[in-house]
């Protein structure tokens, strides 16, 4: 009897045991599936207070259009978009906080420096419409390169986007496509993401993340001279010192763009003009300046602008990001992404 007895209370205590932990494992995945849960609507709630930031940004863009017909033309107009920290630094919403902000390379060309506003697509080379000596000149200002060591890039990238077998003197571009461990075919066509570039013959992460500051698919080809950096106005033909003087008279005493101080130019003949007097363009400067006017590759507006907006949860790490690209004069967002 007492053998009996023994065995039930140990059956009932392995049963206590068994029931435990099986309640512990319940619970634990309850609480795991609560945790994801609660995050998913976290972060859905950062995508959603980063999309307004996005919408609050186009709406401010087309302010600047309705008050000033072109807005980059004009200098109240450049810092309110490019460089505000009042309307795009930590705006809040209640439990969470979105920065519209944009980050560019310093002097250097080696750190990020972080500015709220949106970026200029017009401020870049667009590697779809850029000839050979204009991407030779980029990468030259950008990596310190020599002209040789910049041509055998600058040409992979025109290669990349020219439909058909490359008809360029020696060079032999499909071949090291189809020599890769997993090869593919030059693409024929334009560059639709500036990421493609990772895809060229020739192109390493650590050049990308520096050269993507500097290029661009969304505009019609022109640069505009009022944001252009330094690197750019080389790339489309300026001398190193007549490139540096623009941007020292641009930016006027203060060293900081988009701000009151700021010169800009409503017109490319503008531009011409009072660089002549503010600077030491030369009477050949001026002929360049209307040169690059007529075969259109500078103007003094911008209809593209990147933005980018993180939202971050007050007293959390989880933050949320969204970016796109925004066509001011269709009305319409050409690119988006959610990071």
């Amino acid at each position: 009897m007492r053998n009996r007895q023994g065995s039930i209370l140990i059956f009932a205590l392995w049963t206590l045991v068994v029931l435990t932990t099986f309640s512990i494992y319940l619970g634990f995945g309850v609480r795991q599936r609560m945790i994801m849960v609660q995050r998913l609507e976290s972060r859905h709630k950062l995508y959603l207070a980063a999309s307004s930031g996005i919408r609050k940004a186009i709406a401010m863009l087309h302010a600047a259009y309705e008050k000033n017909d072109q807005p980059l033309s004009v200098v109240s107009a450049k810092a309110f978009l490019m460089n505000n920290i009042r309307d795009f630094r930590s705006i809040d919403l209640g439990d969470v906080t979105v920065d519209i902000e944009r980050k560019i390379l310093d002097k250097t060309f080696d750190k990020n420096e972080k500015h709220y506003g949106m970026i200029d697509e017009a401020s870049k080379i667009n590697i779809n419409f850029a000839d050979k000596r204009s991407l030779v000149r980029l990468l030259q200002a950008v990596f310190g390169w020599d002209a040789e060591g910049s041509e055998g890039l600058a040409i992979a990238i025109i290669d990349w986007r020219t439909p058909g077998t490359t008809t360029l003197k020696g060079f032999f571009s499909q071949e090291y496509y189809k020599n890769l461990r997993y090869p593919y075919e030059p693409k024929g066509r334009d560059f639709e993401l500036v990421e493609e570039l990772l895809l060229v013959e020739g192109m390493r992460k650590d050049i990308f993340e520096r050269l993507r500051h500097f290029v661009t698919v969304y505009s019609d080809g022109r640069v505009n001279v009022n944001t252009a950096t330094f690197p750019v106005l080389y790339a489309i033909g300026f001398t190193s010192d007549v490139a540096k003087d623009i941007i020292e008279k641009r930016i006027g005493f203060d060293d900081i763009e988009g701000t009151a101080d700021d010169i800009t130019f409503r017109s490319t003949e503008d531009f011409a003009a009072a660089m002549s007097v503010l600077s030491m363009f030369a009477e050949n400067d001026a002929l360049f300046v209307h040169e690059l006017h007529g075969s259109q590759k500078i103007t003094t507006t911008s209809d593209f602008y990147s933005i980018q907006a993180k939202g971050y949860a007050v007293g959390g790490k989880q933050q949320n990001t969204v970016r796109c690209v925004y066509d001011a004069a269709a009305r319409t967002i050409v690119y988006w992404n959610e990071s």
